[in-house]
């Protein structure tokens, strides 16, 4: 129940076609009439609307997954997504403060995927208006919440925002950032109404399915009875329904226009191409085994990011670009460079003084030979400068670099930490800067400073359990790190890196706290013989998925995640689409002042920024923060 959607192992020929067309042939259309003035209205919107919605949006539990919905009655009416109740009767319903309430599942209405619950414990809910759902427009600003990955309390209820893409009869497309948990959670216009309820992701970044509020209306009275609609939701978004015009989105593409898509992205007898075929001549199916599902979503991934860099852009990235100069970025913009290392760019880096001195991510120029492009020189060569490193903060991910001989443009960095507290908020609107004159990224501060101190990445690869104070290896996947350094079944684990393990909890926890490709020493007992193995930590996003967990593979799919986003004392994550190589870039808000140094792009749904006030304290502690233009 934590999926988006329910993915069998096969992959249609006209999705494969019909998504090629997506990326090849959207048209993002930017609001080039908006101002300043627009912006700040947008943000006094959201600042007003957050403590209003966020209490009624909360957790749905129940079989050992968990997906999202939101209370519209006092008496704690629950709208969610149908995949998500479908197959439950008794529910957890969890508020965002962490207090938890029985509930029941109600009635579905297929064609929507569209679902309602009953909380039966408690009383007087918080709860949020619901939209009529006949006056939405193309390109109007809407926001998303819900509990990807399932309830936090710590990072809470994640904003995202973005704009509607399309229109049907059942479903709105939008392009806010959604993930696996976020299913039944609601999509708000900027009145505080629902509008939609999330229901499906697509491979694209941004592209999106909610279950129409209108359709909700429709099946209200049925679904409050317990009525079960017979239509499946996968049929609802398939032929079936397109035959019987029952609600194509305006800007889904014709079986037509889909070969056609299909025929200009590929050339023949390229990987993608031959699977089309092959599916299209087994009947529009596709068996896949795991090693070919994941060569496959890596193949539509890198075709995504050459068509588009950030990963398939927003809308709201399109606004940043067109009105970059709204925000201030210019003069920030000056003192962002480039790290190059092996001919391409790994990084970005900010400029702390004028005589060479920068800051960036530490873990993306680790062990590289890196210069600092400054850019075109007289005779039109790119100026690249080799760069030294002078000092590294583990906890923050941060290096201080110097590059001897040259001048650059520093950030004011005075009076940062002050600033942090009132502009660093939850739905702080952000610009993520890069060094060339377009941002990177645009959009909002999805949940305020905390510790970013959870699951590193790191995978091992291994099944154990516990035996007589310590643990027996039960399991070992296939082509992991765990079969790699030659741990076998029946192996006895009894200490990592000196340090005895005697139950699963101590091992994840171990491994948790460093990141893929580090090594660790695995003692084990085989046969009654004491073995000594080194083991290299892999990246548990690069697993290729069993059928049925597309949409928690999105993030591994991608290049543009970072080698480490995980496991950093503290930060702010926002939902600009930024990628690796964009760390170590300033994120700013409205009027141009510091957030944060952007630190990783860590998944589909957010980025993570060090907060300013650290940034300055690792400067300082080094005696390269500025005050009033000198170096302390």
């Amino acid at each position: 129940m934590r999926h988006c959607v329910r993915s069998e192992g096969t992959v249609s020929y006209l999705q494969l076609a019909a998504f090629l067309s997506l990326v090849s042939c959207a048209k993002l259309s930017a609001q080039t009439t908006s101002t300043k003035v627009d912006f700040e209205r947008l943000q006094a919107t959201i600042d007003k609307l957050l403590p209003k919605i966020r209490p009624a949006v909360v957790c749905i539990e129940s079989g050992g997954g968990s997906g999202s919905g939101v209370i519209v009655s006092a008496e704690g009416l629950v709208l969610t997504a149908a995949h998500v109740i479908d197959k439950a009767q008794d529910l957890t319903i969890v508020y965002p403060d962490g207090r938890r309430f029985k509930g029941k599942s109600l009635g579905t209405f297929g064609p929507a995927d569209a679902g309602m619950a009953q909380i039966t414990q408690g009383s007087a809910h918080p709860f949020v208006n619901v939209a009529s759902g006949k006056d939405l427009e193309m390109d109007q600003t809407v926001l998303a919440l819900g509990h990807p990955g399932g309830f936090d309390e710590q990072r809470g209820t994640p904003l995202r925002i973005g704009h509607i893409l399309a229109i049907g009869e059942h479903f709105i497309q939008t392009d806010t950032a959604l993930i696996g948990g976020d299913s039944g959670g609601p999509t708000f216009d900027l009145n505080g109404d629902v509008i939609g309820i999330h229901s499906h992701i697509s491979e694209q970044l941004h592209v999106n399915n909610d279950g129409h509020i209108a359709s909700f209306h429709l099946a209200w009275d049925s679904m409050r009875e317990g009525d079960h609609d017979k239509v499946h939701y996968g049929k609802s978004l398939g032929d079936k329904e397109k035959k019987e015009s029952r609600g194509k989105l305006e800007n889904e593409p014709s079986n037509e226009d889909a070969q056609r898509s299909a025929n200009r992205a590929d050339a023949p007898g390229s990987p993608l191409r031959a699977l089309a075929e092959k599916s299209k001549a087994n009947g529009g199916s596709l068996k896949l085994s795991r090693e070919e599902l994941l060569k496959l979503r890596q193949d539509l991934s890198a075709r995504t990011e050459s068509l588009a860099p950030t990963g398939g852009m927003r809308m709201l990235d399109n606004w940043a670009r067109h009105w970059h100069s709204r925000f201030q970025a210019d003069a920030v913009r000056r003192s962002v460079y480039k790290l190059i290392a092996g001919g391409r760019t790994v990084a970005l880096a900010t400029a702390v003084h004028p005589d060479g001195v920068l800051v960036t991510k530490a873990s993306e120029i680790k062990g590289k030979e890196v210069s600092v492009d400054l850019g075109p020189n007289d005779l039109g060569d790119q100026a690249l400068h080799p760069a030294k490193i002078l000092a590294v903060s583990e906890e923050l991910d941060l290096a201080i670099l110097h590059v001897v001989g040259v001048k650059l443009r520093p950030l004011d960095w005075t009076g940062t930490s002050a600033r942090l507290k009132s502009t660093s908020e939850m739905g702080t609107i952000c610009v993520a800067v890069g060094a060339s004159e377009q941002p990177v990224g645009f959009g909002v501060i999805s949940v305020a400073q905390r510790p970013l101190d959870g699951k590193s990445g790191a995978y091992l690869g291994v099944t154990v359990e516990p035996e007589d104070g310590q643990i027996r290896i039960t399991d070992i996947k296939p082509n992991s790190p765990a079969v790699r350094a030659g741990l076998k079944t029946t192996d006895l684990i009894q200490s990592v890196d000196g340090k005895p393990i005697r139950n699963n909890d101590e091992l994840l926890a171990c491994v948790a706290n460093h990141v893929p490709g580090e090594q660790l020493r695995i003692e084990v007992e085989r046969s009654g013989t004491q073995l000594s193995l080194l083991v290299k930590l892999g990246d548990g996003a690069t697993l290729a998925p069993m059928p049925g967990a597309r949409e928690q593979a999105i993030d591994s799919e991608s290049t543009l995640m970072s080698k480490r986003r995980w496991f950093f004392s503290k930060g702010i994550q926002h939902d600009c689409a930024i990628s690796a190589r964009d760390c170590g870039g300033p994120l700013i808000d409205l009027d141009g002042r510091l957030l944060g140094l952007n630190i990783a792009r860590a998944g589909r749904i957010q980025s993570y920024a060090i907060p300013i006030s650290d940034v300055v304290g690792f400067l300082r502690l080094h005696g390269f923060a500025m005050e009033k233009g000198e170096l302390q």
